[in-house]
């Protein structure tokens, strides 16, 4: 009973302190705020300059007391967001790290993503990686190329209902690196491969379907006739052929090619000669048929690539009904291939010029 008569206490008290002061309320809006260790936060409220009261809807009919909005701070005893990073070999992702207090029961904990072009994912503490020496982990979202200056809100769950909230991007830590290292280090080179290699694919029309941050190009960071010299010539696939075992197989031709997004795939091509049919494959997925010059080519697909294995060779075997062929061929070839065909420097000459530097500058931070 003494609850419920505090309780009506305080619904006498909104509404007796919300009577109509003020003809039209000037409402201002404040949105939810997520506390800290330190700093309070509150819920989204509207208050009215003209009458000093505070309400939950934008028409005013539902009045609150300002200590009903406010969120406590959590205090010390609260996990915390201490750092950030990406990881910059193999896939691309940005990571959070959560620091907890001494005793703190992480078991079952987890740690919501939100990007913010839409796309959320969940890593429970179980996959998050403990940070050695401290009661700390680090939690990644990964990402793709078209995503680094894309915001990612970060949301660490424990608890009942306890949460702590915070947000970052890859391009944030991209000009942090670049403003604190000489342009000459192995990580400038490689986090401004990134981000050029960023750029360029937004460039060239490739979508997930989504509305990204437009990335810029950095200054001085163009890509040029000179750029492609480089890779002609420096390019450790340059000359080398994609190996085809296929007479005796009836396959008449293979044609080779990349998917060149934030994870490459090696496409083949097959065209096979009349009547002859394939029985099985391995080592790749089947997409169906495409045409080419009139003629009908079947497509296979190797696994996703991440960058880390840009120099890998990829061999398929297709089995045919009269044999069995095997095709060889790494990402690196098909840039070669690009880049010395023809003479006018094409927007699909930049790309796979792009590609090559940030391959070639992971392979040299990963030494």
């Amino acid at each position: 009973c003494t609850d419920v008569y505090y309780l009506l206490l305080d619904l006498v008290e909104i509404y007796a302190t919300s009577a109509d002061v003020c003809e039209t309320h000037d409402l201002t809006f404040f949105p939810a705020v997520e506390p800290t260790a330190t700093e309070d936060g509150n819920i989204a409220y509207y208050y009215c300059e003209e009458c000093g009261r505070y309400y939950l809807d934008e028409d005013a009919t539902q009045p609150v007391l300002y200590e009903d909005v406010i969120i406590p701070a959590l205090g010390e005893n609260a996990p915390q967001f201490t750092a950030h990073r990406i990881v910059l070999t193999g896939e691309v992702g940005v990571q959070f790290k959560v620091t907890l207090p001494e005793g703190f029961d992480a078991a079952g904990s987890s740690m919501s993503f939100s990007v913010s072009d839409g796309r959320s994912s969940t890593m429970d503490i179980s996959d998050a990686t403990p940070v050695d020496g401290e009661n700390a982990y680090w939690f990644t979202c990964y990402i793709n190329a078209l995503e680094l200056a894309d915001t990612i809100t970060a949301t660490y769950n424990y608890g009942t209902d306890g949460a702590v909230e915070d947000s970052f991007s890859a391009i944030i830590y991209i000009d942090a690196i670049r403003a604190a290292y000489e342009d000459t280090s192995d990580l400038y080179m490689l986090v401004t491969a990134l981000q050029r290699y960023g750029y360029y694919l937004q460039q060239s029309g490739w979508t997930d379907g989504k509305t990204h941050e437009n990335i810029t190009l950095l200054d001085g960071t163009e890509l040029n006739e000179d750029d492609l010299d480089v890779v002609r010539v420096y390019n450790p696939s340059a000359g080398t052929e994609v190996e085809k075992v296929i007479d005796g197989t009836g396959i008449e031709d293979v044609k080779f090619a990349l998917t060149l997004n934030s994870q490459t795939v090696i496409n083949f091509f097959v065209k096979l000669a009349e009547g002859e049919e394939i029985e099985s494959y391995e080592g790749c997925t089947p997409k169906g048929t495409q045409i080419i010059g009139g003629d009908t080519y079947y497509k296979f697909n190797t696994d996703e690539i991440n960058v880390a294995n840009a120099f890998t060779d990829y061999t398929v075997t297709i089995t045919t009904t009269s044999g069995t062929a095997t095709i060889t061929a790494n990402s690196m070839m098909y840039v070669d291939a690009v880049v010395k065909e023809g003479s006018s420097f094409t927007l699909e000459k930049q790309y796979a010029m792009v590609a090559y530097y940030y391959y070639i500058s992971n392979a040299q931070w990963m030494l």
